[in-house]
C-alpha cells in the first residue's frame, strides 16, 4: 500500500505552480487533471469533459480560486503507472499544494488491456493506487479509438446533459449504456466524469494525515 510511504525523490514529483493555472476569462474548471508523465491523457480529458482542465504536468498551488481539485492522469503502462505513483506519494505527503487529489485517472495503451485481460503487471501497480487506506478514488478509463485519430480540439464532448442522465440511471441502464460503441459512454469517460462531479461534491476528508 502507498498510505505511510516517504513522498517520492525530488526528481520524480511535479513542480507546484507559482501562480494561477486558470486562463484569464476562460470557462470555469471544476476539477484539474496533472499529467504524471507526457500522453498522461491530461489533455484528452479535458478535452472531452469542459469541467476539466488542463494543469499539464504541474500540480495547481490551491491558492487560487477553482483550483483547489486535482486528479492525476496515467497511461497504463508500468512506467507510466510508476509516475503516477511517485506523484500520489507526493501529494498524500502534503507535496501537492493546498489541493484535494480526487482521483487517479488511468487509460489503457491497447484495446484487449482491460477488465480480465488486463496484464498482470498492470493489475498489481492499480491495486496499489486503489488500495483502501488512501484517501483517493481510482478511475479507469475504457480504450478510447477516436484519441488517436482525432486532434484533441476536435474531440466530442461530453455534454451537462449526458453526465446528469448517467448519474441518474440505473445499474442496467449504465450497462445497456457502455454496450454501445459509438457512445462516450462506452470509453468511460461519461461515467467517469459524473464520479468527480459526485467526488467534487463530497466534503475533504476530516481524518489527520
Amino acid at each position: 500500500m502507498l498510505a505511510g510511504f516517504p513522498p517520492p525523490p525530488e526528481q520524480a514529483r511535479a513542480q507546484v505552480a507559482d501562480g494561477p493555472v486558470a486562463d484569464p476569462g476562460g470557462e470555469p474548471v471544476l476539477v484539474w487533471a496533472v499529467s504524471a508523465h507526457g500522453g498522461a491523457g491530461a489533455t484528452s480529458l479535458a478535452a472531452r469533459v469542459g469541467f476539466i482542465g488542463d494543469a499539464g504536468g504541474r500540480f495547481p498551488s490551491g491558492a487560487y480560486p477553482g483550483e483547489d481539485r486535482v486528479v492525476i492522469c496515467a497511461a497504463e503502462t508500468v512506467a507510466g503507472l510508476e509516475a503516477a505513483q511517485n506523484l500520489a506519494l507526493q501529494h498524500l505527503n502534503g507535496l501537492g499544494g493546498e489541493t484535494r487529489l480526487l482521483a487517479v485517472v488511468t487509460h489503457p495503451v491497447h484495446p484487449g488491456w482491460t477488465g480480465a485481460k488486463t496484464p498482470v503487471e498492470i493489475r498489481g501497480m492499480l491495486d496499489l493506487l486503489d488500495d483502501p487506506g488512501v484517501p483517493w478514488r481510482l478511475i479507469r478509463l475504457g480504450f478510447d479509438s477516436e484519441l488517436a485519430l482525432t486532434a484533441p480540439d476536435q474531440v466530442q464532448q461530453v455534454t451537462p446533459g449526458e453526465v446528469a442522465e448517467w448519474m441518474r440511471m440505473d445499474a442496467k441502464a449504465r450497462r445497456r449504456a457502455t454496450r454501445s460503441r459509438d457512445s462516450l459512454a462506452a470509453s468511460g469517460v461519461v461515467a467517469a466524469a459524473a464520479d468527480l462531479v459526485g467526488l467534487a461534491a463530497e466534503p475533504p476528508d476530516p481524518s489527520p494525515d
